[in-house]
């Protein structure tokens, strides 16, 4: 029973091997046709959904400027109608006998007209302008709106590929980890072999090597849900990211001036709020409007039988003009209510505003610390790990002396590979800092 399961555990070993031979093969073909963080930042804003839904509402505010704007010319129309009427004026002469014998006259019954009539708006109480300029603070708004979601998106992917390069690093390290335990597990079997080692200690290799292998099974999975991630952002499923072009510039002089960045004050989500906020306020320009009169004029030309001559129902042309004033003197009190609610648009849009900006400014203070901790964090890792590198070592060559037991070397190696990945961990957070730092000043991000 002990050869069987020795033997399993050798095809086992061998198995991984060849597996892990396969891996490196397919590693290197993806790494072949990867595509930088530049390229996959400039695919997804040309693909991603959210960007493209934005772009058209911006299209639609400004097809909104060109609708306000055409109340500066005058309106053409096409006009005609027809009319039945049963009882009609008449005229009636008495008779004058013997000289006049009366006459009796009546229009016609029929009534037809066409024409075509302009007509203009000359006083609106402003009201055309203020429309104007406020349907070009929305479009405005929206420009301003579109510009944010830009940047909040290359944020999104420059944070998701520092996750996958993390991810990524996890796997490499799992997978050195795996490696040496592959080669300690048939070292121990062959001493086994050769009488020099007890069964326990090729069982607790074994199982310490089928711990590693779960761990990297889940490494891997990890990276495959944040490549899924960044594939959907992009815009393309097939996006395949290079784990070099992910590294984000944080050296020493990038560091230093992003410690020193302060909030943009020509953020566009600020200026998306201020567009706003213009906006309800040429909007209540535009409702007080309301208060003073409304004066248009208007003109056509007329054809047809309207039945203004009593003498002949024959078709005849006129032409016609006016001027019409409108006052409102009481509407309910309307717009003073659309003006009060207008102003508690306004407020609650400065209050929003706010609320962004401390958010911005507590960001960068948070980004800040962190990149502070990141350094020191790296600086303690570094030693770490070199303390790590040489324990493994004394410790392999004691196993073989006899003088130190396999779980301690094990142990060991184990914490060899948890020391490297917190010297990842630290690259992660700087990298991580760094953007949220660049976000949060309003500072172009460019890959």
């Amino acid at each position: 029973m002990m050869r069987n399961t020795r033997a399993y555990e050798r095809t086992n070993i061998r198995a991984y091997v060849g597996m892990r031979g396969i891996a490196m093969l397919l590693a290197l073909a993806a790494a072949a046709c990867a595509m930088t963080l530049g390229e996959a930042q400039k695919k997804m804003l040309e693909n991603n959904t959210d960007l493209i839904v934005q772009r058209r509402q911006t299209d639609i505010a400004q097809e909104q400027v060109a609708e306000a704007k055409a109340a500066l010319f005058p309106q053409i129309n096409a006009v005609a109608s027809y009319a039945y009427q049963s009882d009609v004026a008449a005229i009636q002469v008495p008779a004058i006998p013997p000289v006049f014998r009366g006459i009796s006259m009546e229009g016609a019954h029929d009534k037809i007209d066409m024409g075509v009539e302009a007509s203009y708006p000359i006083f609106t109480g402003a009201t055309r302008w203020y429309s104007i300029k406020s349907r070009e603070m929305a479009r405005e708004s929206q420009e301003s709106q579109e510009q944010a979601l830009r940047q909040r998106l290359s944020y999104q992917l420059g944070m998701l590929s520092c996750a996958w390069k993390l991810a990524d690093q996890r796997v490499a390290v799992t997978q050195a980890l795996a490696d040496q335990l592959t080669e300690y597990a048939a070292q121990t079997q062959n001493r086994y072999g050769a009488g020099v080692a007890t069964a326990a200690r090729v069982t607790e290799a074994q199982a310490r090597f089928s711990q590693a292998q779960a761990d990297l099974a889940g490494a891997r999975t990890t990276v495959d849900s944040l490549r899924l991630e960044i594939a959907y952002l992009v815009g393309s499923p097939d996006v395949n990211l290079a784990p070099e072009s992910c590294a984000i510039p944080a050296d020493s002089t990038a560091l230093v001036k992003a410690m020193a960045m302060t909030p943009g004050e020509t953020r566009p989500e600020l200026a998306a709020f201020d567009r706003s906020i213009d906006q309800q306020a040429l909007l209540r320009k535009a409702a007080g409007g309301r208060y003073l009169p409304a004066v248009s004029g208007m003109a056509g030309y007329h054809y047809g039988k309207p039945g203004v001559n009593f003498l002949g129902n024959e078709f005849m042309d006129y032409w016609l003009a006016g001027v019409q004033l409108q006052w409102n003197l009481f509407d309910g009190r309307k717009t003073g209510a659309q003006r009060r609610q207008i102003d508690g648009a306004m407020a609650a849009l400065a209050a929003q505003k706010q609320k962004q900006a401390d958010a911005f400014a507590k960001g960068i203070e948070m980004a800040k610390s962190r990149l502070i901790w990141a350094r020191q964090q790296r600086v303690a890792a570094v030693a770490a790990l070199a303390a790590s590198d040489a324990l493994v070592q004394d410790l392999k060559n004691q196993v073989a002396a006899g003088t130190a037991t396999s779980l301690e070397y094990i142990t060991a190696m184990t914490n060899r590979a948890q020391t490297q990945f917190m010297i990842n961990q630290a690259d992660f957070a700087l990298s991580a800092a760094y953007l949220t730092l660049l976000y949060s000043a309003g500072a172009t991000i460019e890959f």
